[in-house]
C-alpha cells in the first residue's frame, strides 16, 4: 500500500524580481544555444531540510550570490544565525546550527528579505527499503511503469523516488498513480519548477548544470538516509546483475557501494523497454551509475549522476558484477541526436532477451 503525502513540497527560496542575479561562471565562447534563457538565474536554494541540530540549504552553486549569505543577515524562527557554506562541483549547501528544530528560516540582505519554511527529514518513511530515485519530463507514464515493473522483478525494488522537472504532458497525480499500481510500497513525486541547466561547449558543457546533482542529495538527506540502498540510475537504463539484486550487491559490499557501467540496447519489433534487446558491435558504452547504501562507509560522500563526488580510485570501483542497458528508443529527443541510428545492424543479446521476457510488463 502506498503510503501518505505522496507529493511533499520543497522550502525553496528565490531572488527574481530583486535584482539579485547569478552569474554564469562559464565563459561566453563555451556557451550552447539558449545557454542564458537555460541557465538558473535566481534559484538561491531548492529545498531547506531540519536535521536535527541544524537547518541545511540544498542551493545551485551559489557563485556570486555567496555574498548574500556572507554580508546579510540570517534568521530561523525570527533568531539571529550563522551560516557554514560547503561548496562541491554542481551545487553548494549551506548548514545553520539551531538549538531546536526550526519552522521558518529568513535572509536579509539590504533591502531584500527571503523566506522559506523548513522541511522536517523523514528517514523513517523509507526507512529499511530498497529505493530507486531519477529525476524525469515528459517520459511517458509507461516507461515510467516499465522501468518500475522491470527492477522490481529482476531486483526487489520497493519504492522509488521521482522529481519532476516541469513535465506539461501529464501531472505529478498521473504519474503517482501510474507508479502506485506497480506493486511499489511507497511512491514520492517532487514538484522540480526549476531550470535543469544549460548545455555547454566542450569542457564546460555540464559546468552549470545544477539541478539533478543538487537535488540527488537533497532527497538523500530528507528522505533516504535511512534506506535498505539506493539506486540511482535514469528511467531508460535497465540494471543487470547476473541474477543477484543490485541492492544485495550494494548492502554486501565492503564500501556499501557498486558501481557499473552501461551498454546501449536497441530495439528492432516494438518500442517499449521489452523491445531493447539488440545490441551494436563496436558501439561506445556509456558512464557508470551507483547503487548504495546511504549508511554504509561512504555516507559523507556527495552523490553525484555518474559517482560519487571526490571519492578516491573511484575509476577502479567499477563492477564486473552490474551493468545497465542503455534503452536507446526510450528517450523524448531532449538532446537533439539520433539514439538510434543504425538500429537495423544490431544483434540479438540472448541474455537481455531472456531478462526481457522474464518480466510481467502488464
Amino acid at each position: 500500500m502506498i503510503k501518505a503525502d505522496p507529493y511533499p513540497k520543497l522550502a525553496s527560496c528565490s531572488t527574481a524580481g530583486s535584482g539579485l542575479t547569478r552569474v554564469s561562471d562559464v565563459p561566453q565562447a563555451y556557451w550552447g544555444p539558449n545557454y542564458q534563457a537555460e541557465f538558473d538565474h535566481d534559484t538561491l536554494w531548492y529545498d531547506a531540510i531540519g536535521l536535527g541540530n541544524r537547518v541545511r540549504l540544498v542551493c545551485p552553486k551559489l557563485l556570486n550570490l555567496q555574498e548574500i549569505f556572507r554580508k546579510g543577515e540570517v534568521l530561523l524562527d525570527g533568531q539571529p544565525a550563522t551560516a557554514r557554506i560547503r561548496k562541491y562541483r554542481r551545487h553548494d549547501l549551506i548548514d545553520i546550527p539551531c538549538r531546536s528544530p526550526a519552522s521558518q528560516i529568513q535572509i536579509r540582505y539590504g533591502d531584500w528579505v527571503g523566506t522559506s519554511a523548513v522541511n522536517p527529514a523523514m528517514p523513517d518513511r523509507l526507512a529499511g527499503l530498497n529505493v530507486h530515485v531519477a529525476i524525469s519530463k515528459n517520459n511517458d507514464l509507461q516507461w515510467l511503469a516499465d522501468f518500475a515493473r522491470y527492477h522490481i522483478h529482476h531486483h526487489g525494488l520497493q519504492a522509488m523516488v521521482l522529481m519532476d522537472n516541469g513535465s506539461d504532458r501529464y501531472s505529478v497525480q498521473d504519474i503517482h498513480a501510474t507508479l502506485s499500481e506497480t506493486g511499489l510500497q511507497d511512491v514520492i513525486v517532487l514538484d522540480l519548477p526549476f531550470p535543469y541547466g544549460p548545455r555547454g561547449i566542450k569542457k564546460m558543457k555540464r559546468k552549470n548544470k545544477y539541478l539533478q546533482t543538487a537535488m540527488l542529495n537533497a532527497v538523500r538527506f530528507r528522505f533516504l538516509s535511512q534506506a535498505r540502498a539506493v539506486l540511482q540510475c535514469d528511467i531508460d537504463e535497465l540494471v543487470w546483475s547476473g541474477g543477484t539484486s543490485i541492492f544485495d550487491i550494494a548492502t554486501q559490499s565492503a564500501l556499501g557501494y557498486v558501481q557499473f557501467p552501461g551498454e546501449w540496447r536497441y530495439p528492432r519489433d516494438g518500442t517499449g523497454h521489452a523491445a531493447h534487446r539488440y545490441w551494436l558491435e563496436g558501439r561506445a558504452g556509456c558512464p557508470t551509475k551507483y547503487c548504495i547504501v546511504p549508511r554504509g562507509p561512504l555516507r559523507r560522500f556527495s552523490w553525484d549522476i555518474h559517482r560519487l563526488e571526490g571519492l578516491p580510485f573511484g575509476q577502479f570501483l567499477k563492477s564486473r558484477q552490474a551493468g545497465y542497458w542503455h534503452c536507446a528508443g526510450i528517450s523524448t529527443n531532449w538532446k537533439e541526436w539520433n539514439r538510434l541510428h543504425n538500429q537495423d545492424k544490431t544483434n540479438l543479446d540472448p541474455i537481455a532477451d531472456a531478462a526481457m521476457k522474464a518480466v510481467n510488463w502488464d
